[in-house]
């Protein structure tokens, strides 16, 4: 079977809502495009009928593929697992949201011949957040991307963006040795990135803030733990 040019590869936990609107958007773009491409969606059991609703899509978007997991994990288990599973010589993560559309892409193709991972980035100039995220999750944020800067992935901006394309080899590479199951999964294989030599590219993206997202203000104190365990797993290896 022949491999797709790119694989799109999204988590999903309680987005009945949200997600039906991003498939058709995604297949909608995709499908005028030159390339081939599949859809892989990744659900974690939640309290709603996001499964039952994307079977009813099987029959309307033919590059549509559903892995459903037995227990909800947290994000970075679906991303890691949706990223494994798919065949694509590119593979594209990004938000059941759509809160980075997948017209995005478009920023990142002129990249892909000389970069092993680009990231899509709001924090570079070029970037835009409309509208932005609330004040509290803001200043979470910023909390969270200065420890990471400081300690774990340097020189990359915006590390937790969930927009990003991995080449099918830095795939392999990447997720198959990284250990984290939740938020901070994005952040452990930037750094794993950069520890084995990867070539990384930060690309400016639009993205917009959805008042459903799932992460809480609260969540971010468990978030910032997930970053301290994997500055530890960095340390230990330069120890080891």
């Amino acid at each position: 079977m022949t491999r797709p040019f790119l694989s799109v590869v999204i988590p999903a936990y309680n987005e009945a809502r949200r997600l039906p609107l991003t498939l058709i958007d995604i297949d909608r773009h995709l499908s005028k495009q030159e390339f081939s491409y599949d859809i892989t969606v990744v659900v974690s059991p939640g309290n709603d009928n996001t499964l039952e609703i994307l079977k009813r899509f099987e029959n309307i978007i033919k590059h549509l593929r559903i892995i459903p997991l037995q227990e909800n994990q947290g994000r970075g288990l679906a991303v890691k697992t949706g990223m494994l599973a798919a065949k694509g010589n590119w593979r594209l993560v990004m938000d059941a949201d759509n809160s980075a559309p997948i017209i995005e892409f478009e920023k990142m193709l002129p990249h892909l011949k000389d970069y092993d991972v680009i990231i899509g980035s709001r924090f570079i100039m070029g970037g835009q957040i409309d509208p932005p995220a609330p004040a509290g999750r803001r200043f979470w944020s910023r909390i969270g991307r200065f420890f990471i800067k400081s300690f774990i992935v340097k020189n990359i901006e915006d590390t937790d963006c969930g927009f990003k394309c991995f080449s099918a080899t830095a795939t392999d590479k990447l997720f198959s040795i990284a250990q984290n199951t939740g938020w901070a999964l994005d952040t452990e294989v930037l750094m794993l990135a950069q520890t084995l030599g990867l070539k990384i590219r930060e690309v400016p993206i639009f993205w917009s803030y959805d008042s459903g997202t799932h992460r809480t203000a609260r969540s971010y104190g468990n978030i910032l733990i997930e970053y301290l365990k994997v500055w530890l797993r960095k340390t230990r290896k330069k120890l080891a």
